[in-house]
C-alpha cells in the first residue's frame, strides 16, 4: 500500500503555504482512493515509510531529490530546497518563489517472514 502526496505548494503574501492537488492511497491491487481528511492521512503516514522525497521548482523546473538524511539540495535558481532523504521530508522556498510541486510517497514496510 502507498500513500502518495501529489501537491502544488504556493506561498501567499503573508508567508503561509496554500496546497492544491491530491493525496491518495494506492492499495496492492492498484485501486486508488482520494483522501481529503488530514487526520486520516497523518494516521496512515505514521504506519508507513517514506520511499520517495522529491520536489519540482515552479521557477526553473528542476526536479530535485533528497537521497539521504541531511542531504540538503537546492534547485539551480536557488528558489527552493529539499532535505531529509528517506528519514523525513523537509522543504522550503524563498519568499518570491512561484512554489513547488511535491511528490512524496509513503509505503507500507515489507513484512519479514
Amino acid at each position: 500500500m502507498k500513500l502518495i502526496y501529489d501537491l502544488k505548494a504556493t506561498q501567499t503574501i503573508s508567508g503561509t503555504f496554500v496546497y492544491t492537488g491530491n493525496c491518495y492511497l494506492l492499495d496492492d491491487q492498484y485501486n486508488i482512493t482520494i483522501i481529503t481528511n488530514m487526520d486520516q492521512i497523518e494516521e496512515l503516514k505514521a504506519e508507513m515509510e517514506l520511499t520517495h522525497n522529491r520536489i519540482e521548482c515552479l521557477d526553473c523546473k528542476n526536479k530535485i531529490f533528497s537521497n539521504t538524511t541531511h542531504d540538503l539540495k537546492h534547485c539551480s535558481c536557488g528558489n527552493c530546497w529539499v532535505d531529509g532523504g528517506l528519514s523525513y521530508s523537509r522543504w522550503g522556498t524563498k519568499e518570491r518563489s512561484s512554489g513547488v510541486l511535491l511528490k512524496l510517497i509513503y509505503s507500507t514496510p515489507l513484512k519479514e517472514d
